[in-house]
């Protein structure tokens, strides 16, 4: 097959707030004792199925090519939990990478009609996860995909890193082990800032380019400060260049002004804002 000019595609990635982690913020959404057992303390049931609704609109109207999730439970992709779930597993296969307690993880979805990426043949979709890689949260998902025209697979992976240089390093390491010199899409949230990730010791890592953005993309853990520590980086497609585009300003998913009951009202899907990049033709 003779490669054609290389085809413009939209990548999404968007740490979605796992609800297992949201006692962290007891304090801003209201739900549960201000002290005791994380479970006790998470957000309320409809807080969730509120935040999952509102991301999964987000991701459907937005309709990006392959779309790269961080702390995704399980229950995001539960028509029990997400009355949109369906409609999102009908809209885009999924890949989904966890440890073996099924904790949030990180998750690729492909589109499946229209698209302009495909599943690679004869390659298989990647789990990197392990508890030295920082928590059960800290996976990666590594999808093998063929552009429209192009033969060379390229890998698509969404990863989530702890905020441990050493353990983020490792992790780096270990994706770099599973996709070799292939092309390669990596983005997702790294607890970091780009300085703090450019000085990362990992050859395959330092050989990436990374996006250009400096918008605020995710908040510190007490919800105060916005910062930018979702990223993308890339390697390998001549002919196209990234645009990188943000939502808003992160910040807290929950409004105690307005709540019901102490419990805050849901004014976002996150903590996070998705972090969309358009690769387009050069020129």
């Amino acid at each position: 097959m003779t490669p054609t000019s290389p085809h413009p595609f939209v990548l999404r990635t968007w740490n979605l707030l796992a609800r297992e982690y949201t006692h962290y913020n007891q304090a801003a959404h209201g739900n549960g004792p201000a002290h005791g057992p994380p479970e006790a303390r998470r957000e309320a049931a409809w807080q969730t199925k509120d935040r999952y609704l509102l991301a999964s609109a987000a991701l459907l109207t937005c309709s990006a090519d392959v779309v790269c999730l961080q702390e995704c439970s399980v229950s995001f992709l539960d028509p029990a939990h997400n009355a949109m779930a369906g409609v999102l597993k009908e809209a885009y296969s999924v890949f989904e990478a966890r440890d073996a307690s099924a904790s949030p993880g990180a998750v690729v979805l492909l589109k499946k009609k229209h698209g302009r990426l495909t599943l690679a043949p004869g390659l298989a979709p990647q789990v990197i996860a392990g508890a030295r890689f920082g928590g059960a949260s800290k996976t990666a998902c590594a999808v093998p995909v063929v552009r429209a025209g192009q033969p060379e697979p390229l890998w698509i992976v969404s990863g989530h890193f702890a905020f441990n240089a050493a353990e983020r390093s490792e992790h780096l390491a270990a994706i770099a082990d599973a996709v070799g010199a292939a092309p390669v899409i990596l983005a997702g949230d790294f607890n970091a800032k780009a300085p703090a990730l450019a000085a990362v010791d990992v050859p395959w890592f330092q050989g990436l380019t990374r996006v250009p953005c400096t918008d605020p993309t995710g908040l510190t853990g007490d919800l105060s400060t916005p910062v930018p520590i979702d990223h993308v980086y890339w390697r390998g497609l001549p002919g196209l260049t990234p645009q990188a585009f943000t939502e808003k300003v992160p910040t807290a998913p929950w409004r105690q002004a307005t709540a019901r009951g102490g419990r805050g009202t849901v004014i976002g899907a996150s903590d996070h804002v998705w972090l969309d990049v358009a690769f387009q033709p050069a020129g």
